[in-house]
């Protein structure tokens, strides 16, 4: 049958209030391979299985993890994780990415058994005959010129169809071979964030000695 790619199936991540398995009945989670298998029975009525909040719970549960412990692992806020955990937030695809590396597991162990994760299907993406996506040099010479025209990240990763990190990762890899793409913003140093960091600590103690 068709075969989806995790990653591609986690960019289609909406809050849509639809299952992932009231969409695609007969889904399969292949936890070597990361892919989606779809059965040949589409009319199959999902069964009942734990919420991902749950199995990230449980995997938690097993390695010993406080709540903070996996905030101190992975860097996402603890009350963000408990909200996870309970149900009440949905994470982004790249938040589910860092729980898993560290989780010391994988998405598909994540997602095992659940029907709470929600996807909105997008129609692929319409070619001429004879033509199919464009190749990656061709991505880095539109990107290059949307650039000089000033258009904002999120303008070139919407025509180029690529999320906007995926575009920032382009923009490296151009100037990581000399290639200049000039910054919108400066860059700002280490030593720069720690000056400014300073001054504001003189501020504050200057306010606290006026207002005592």
């Amino acid at each position: 049958g068709a075969e989806l790619r995790l990653t591609t199936v986690l960019r289609l991540a909406s809050a849509l209030g639809v299952s992932v398995a009231a969409i695609t009945r007969g889904i399969g989670w292949d936890p070597r391979s990361g892919a989606l298998s779809l059965d040949a029975d589409p009319d199959r009525e999902p069964e009942s299985g734990p919420r991902l909040g749950e199995n990230i719970r449980r995997r938690r549960r097993e390695l010993g993890l406080s709540q903070e412990d996996v905030a101190a692992r992975t860097g996402i806020y603890r009350r963000h994780f408990s909200a996870i955990e309970s149900g009440d937030a949905l994470p982004r695809p790249i938040t589910l990415l860092v729980l898993a590396d560290g989780l010391e597991t994988d998405l598909g162990e994540l997602f095992a058994g659940t029907y709470d994760w929600y996807v909105r299907p997008l129609p692929p993406p319409e070619y001429a005959e004879g033509e199919g996506p464009p190749s990656k040099a061709e991505r880095q010479e539109r990107l290059l010129r949307m650039w000089a025209e000033g258009r904002s990240t999120r303008a070139i990763a919407d025509a180029l169809d690529l999320t906007p990190s995926a575009v920032g990762g382009l923009i490296n890899e151009l100037r990581a071979v000399g290639i200049d793409v000039p910054y919108r913003h400066p860059p700002t140093s280490h030593a720069q964030l720690g000056k400014r960091l300073r001054r504001r600590r003189r501020s504050r103690r200057r306010h606290r000695a006026s207002g005592a």
